[in-house]
């Protein structure tokens, strides 16, 4: 009588036990490391969104608190504000595109007070030399 399909699994997966559990602990480890990086973000039509324009550059802002980064979505359009010297609020730049948010996504991500926008040349002159601790945003298009 032949063996039965189950029997020769049986079989196999016992004479080769552990070459079996070494692939399946390799598996599970690059999963691991596959779950800890972010996932590229898209538009809602599903496509990658642009992220940068010829004449823009990118500039990571460092934002008053990492609330206010949970409020902003890749592919915003912000205004970013900050105190000015006399007290009343100065927009340094206006219609900035979010690009990228750091530390956003994965499997041990944390809260990032950092946004990357992409502005024009002088504008990201401007938020680069700026070094306020208290810049905030105003979203402005979804």
């Amino acid at each position: 009588m032949a063996p039965t399909r189950t029997a020769l699994i049986r079989k196999f997966t016992h004479r080769h036990r552990r070459v079996l559990g070494s692939v399946s602990a390799a598996l599970a480890v690059l999963l691991l490391f596959l779950s800890l990086r972010s996932t590229p973000q898209v538009s809602a039509s599903g496509e990658f969104l642009p992220s940068l324009e010829q004449d823009q550059v990118a500039v990571p802002v460092t934002l008053r608190s990492s609330a206010i980064t949970a409020a902003v979505n890749i592919g915003d359009t912000v205004d970013l504000i900050a105190p000015g010297a006399n007290g009343y609020p100065e927009v340094i730049a206006t219609g900035a595109l979010v690009i990228d948010i750091p530390g956003s996504g994965g499997f041990s991500s944390t809260n990032s007070a950092v946004i990357v926008v992409a502005v024009d040349h002088s504008a990201g002159i401007e938020l680069a030399a700026n070094i306020s601790p208290e810049i905030s945003v105003v979203v402005t298009k979804r």
